[in-house]
């Protein structure tokens, strides 16, 4: 169901959001439990950081509960991030949307990718090669 601009609500207030690194992974998890006014800015800050400390992957997950969350993925996804799935979350009961920011020089072979049907084979099809790429010439996320 795609909601409508005018019906979705914008971030008011501080934006929160928990970070996960596992260094010897260059994996980093970033949980987003409220979204804010400035969730645009501070993500930017976090992805430049954890880029610099040499982080190849980055999950964002937003939870499906809040009505901000399409204007958050909205805003991810201009910074480069694309979708990676959906999960339930059992902290909250609620379910989170993952939104990933892989490093464009690491490779990701297709055929390493196990998947059970059709349709996951277009879904990791759609991961790997998403819609818009957003990831400029200078860096892997659009600033």
């Amino acid at each position: 169901m795609v909601m409508e601009a005018k019906s979705r609500p914008e971030p008011r207030g501080p934006t929160r959001v928990d970070v996960a690194v596992e260094a010897d992974r260059a994996l980093a998890r970033l949980d987003v439990t409220r979204i804010g006014s400035e969730l645009p800015d501070a993500m930017r800050m976090q992805l430049d950081r954890l880029e610099r400390s040499g982080i190849a992957t980055v999950y964002v997950d937003l939870p499906l509960s809040l009505p901000e969350t399409p204007h958050a993925c909205d805003e991810l996804e201009r910074l480069g991030l694309s979708f990676a799935g959906v999960y339930p979350a059992a902290e909250d009961a609620g379910w989170r949307l993952r939104l990933q920011l892989l490093d464009p020089h690491a490779k990701t072979e297709r055929d390493e990718i196990e998947v059970a049907s059709d349709f996951g084979a277009e879904l990791r099809d759609y991961v790997l090669d998403p819609p818009t790429a957003g990831r400029a010439a200078s860096g892997r996320h659009r600033t």
